[in-house]
């Protein structure tokens, strides 16, 4: 029987690894470009130009997760099994990239670099997240039984992907949840840290 590929797609807003089956993991990252002399201006900046999930106001940046699923059944002795899985994941990340207006202070200038590197960890742990996930898909769809045929045997195949994309999708809603005071926190730190260096 030929293969049937699966696809799934998944759009995740702004803000692991176990021993398994090797699930092909993809990054690429895009960039989109602010100004702003000020932590303010950066701040409507990033609302004005990020990428809109959905709301009026841009996220500072956003990672689209794609999920590629290769199923290959095969027939024999009056049952269907799998014969080969091939799970890859593909994540194109979105981030700011800030051009330093001449009249930029050097305190404006290190909140940028530390806040530009606390969005690049955000999504990078987006990426994990579904990196697990996509590992945790192949190594299931791999040891799925035998069935008497290829028709049941990929309903399971659906029913399996189904269940763990919304584990994935929960666990990533989790962490925007953790991460979205957490997040309000650290940059007020870093405004007030700006804030004391320039008195």
């Amino acid at each position: 029987m030929p293969f049937r590929p699966l696809s799934f797609a998944l759009f995740l807003s702004c803000l692991a690894a176990a021993p398994c089956l090797a699930a092909e993991i993809s990054t690429a990252k895009k960039y989109y470009q602010i100004g702003g002399a000020t932590v303010q201006e950066i701040q409507r900046q990033l609302e004005r130009h990020g990428p809109r999930l959905g709301g009026h106001k841009g996220h500072p940046a956003a990672t689209r997760m794609e999920f590629k699923t290769r199923v290959e059944y095969a027939e024999k002795a009056s049952a269907c099994h799998i014969s080969q899985v091939r799970v890859r994941l593909v994540a194109t990340m979105t981030l700011p990239r800030w051009k330093r207006p001449g009249g930029a202070s050097p305190e404006t200038a290190r909140f940028w670099n530390a806040l530009d590197q606390d969005i690049l960890r955000h999504e990078n742990h987006h990426v994990d997240i579904a990196a697990d996930h996509a590992r945790k898909l192949e190594r299931a769809l791999d040891r799925l039984p035998a069935r008497n045929r290829c028709a049941a045997l990929e309903k399971e195949v659906g029913r399996v992907t189904d269940r763990i994309m919304k584990a994935n999708d929960e666990a990533h809603a989790a962490f925007d949840r953790k991460e979205g005071n957490e997040f309000e926190r650290r940059l007020e730190k870093l405004i007030a840290r700006r804030g004391r260096s320039t008195n």
